[in-house]
């Protein structure tokens, strides 16, 4: 049998192309001194990886999340010192978690590398008329769909209208961008 080192050059790309996890192209590049030197570098940003699973939790009073990865089968506990006390999870994506204040400001965070990122204020949503930052415990004005308007708290509009935030890209692309 032969040596791994002699393994075709073409057989070595197939099958860097469908190693997904970057760490496995490390590994990869790893087993001899000839695969590392025909595979090509590796880029230093961003490199596609498989979804972990976020779980939010605290433990004694530091925020902290677990992230799970389903390829390792392992979890992951990140210190949040970040998120204060009252910021909510809103959703993640591409890396990045979408959290929320009391005042209903939404923010955008990655645990990994500490980037923050403001997201348009919750008074530029299309159902909210009126913002009155004045007016604590009745802060937006709306419309139901008969025309009739009503008032709400910051705190009722974050917890009942904000099920679910999705990012179509990630902000760490150079294209990206938000729209109010």
């Amino acid at each position: 049998m032969g040596q791994w080192s002699e393994l075709p050059e073409q057989f070595l790309e197939a099958i860097d192309e469908r190693v997904v996890l970057y760490v496995d192209k490390v590994r990869l590049r790893s087993v001899c001194a000839s695969w590392h030197s025909t595979l090509p570098k590796l880029p230093h940003q961003k490199f596609h990886q498989s979804p972990c699973l976020l779980l939010p939790s605290r433990n004694n009073s530091v925020r902290t999340c677990g992230l799970f990865s389903p390829l390792d089968k392992k979890f992951y506990h990140l210190e949040l010192p970040e998120l204060a006390e009252g910021r909510l999870f809103i959703g993640s994506s591409h890396g990045w978690v979408v959290t929320c204040e009391d005042s209903s400001s939404l923010r955008l965070f990655n645990p990994l590398t500490r980037a923050h990122l403001k997201l348009p204020p919750t008074s530029c949503f299309p159902d909210i008329e009126k913002y009155y930052s004045s007016d604590s415990g009745y802060e937006y004005a709306l419309r139901d769909y008969l025309g009739h308007a009503y008032t709400l708290s910051a705190r009722h509009v974050r917890d009942h209208f904000m099920h679910k935030i999705i990012l179509s890209t990630s902000p760490a692309n150079d294209c990206w961008d938000y729209f109010p």
